[in-house]
């Protein structure tokens, strides 16, 4: 793990409701992972992470009910897009398809998709957790084979803030 600071920049908000900044740093977010080789030799493997934060304007349940319904108006980008809960465990745990085609005429972007877990934890009154990790696969879904599999985690936490109503949302990536 590399000593140097990230850097923190603020980013302007679509809305005055939100107050943004990004943290980033090309050496602070790479942390190295030992792995074995097929040989038994030692190998790094590095891995990138990034870190986004806002404040919100809004009581902690409503950011919640925001956030896990994941098929929501605003986020639906383009008609060749398709989402979808496969398979709901329980309340707090689902497994989400998710699939982009390219967004702009023209670009070089292979069609893509997900296949994820999704999981909500409230920690105590005033923290809640939504973590989402890939999934290799799942009988409700055969993967295409023009399509692009896309795996990464994310995690959000969202934390009550002690000046009323606003919360801080952080996004791991």
């Amino acid at each position: 793990v590399c000593s140097k600071t990230p850097m923190r920049m603020k980013v302007p908000a679509p809305t005055p409701l939100v107050t943004t900044s990004i943290h980033s740093g090309s050496r602070s977010s790479r942390f190295s992972l030992l792995k074995e080789s097929s040989n038994g030799d030692k190998v790094h493997s590095f891995a990138q992470y990034a870190k986004s934060e806002a404040i919100v304007h809004a009581d902690m349940d409503d950011i919640f009910a925001y956030l896990w319904n994941f098929n929501r108006r605003d986020q639906r980008v383009s008609a060749n897009e398709e989402k979808f809960v496969l398979e709901e465990i329980n309340e707090h745990n689902q497994i989400r398809y998710i699939f982009e085609g390219g967004r702009v005429t023209g670009s070089r972007d292979h069609p893509r998709e997900r296949l994820e877990r999704a999981v909500w934890k409230k920690e105590d009154i005033d923290t809640l957790f939504i973590v989402t990790s890939p999934v290799e696969s799942n009988p409700g879904y055969v993967q295409k084979k023009n399509r692009r599999r896309l795996q990464f985690t994310t995690v959000i936490k969202v934390k009550r803030l002690k000046k009323g109503v606003r919360c801080r949302v952080s996004l791991w990536l």
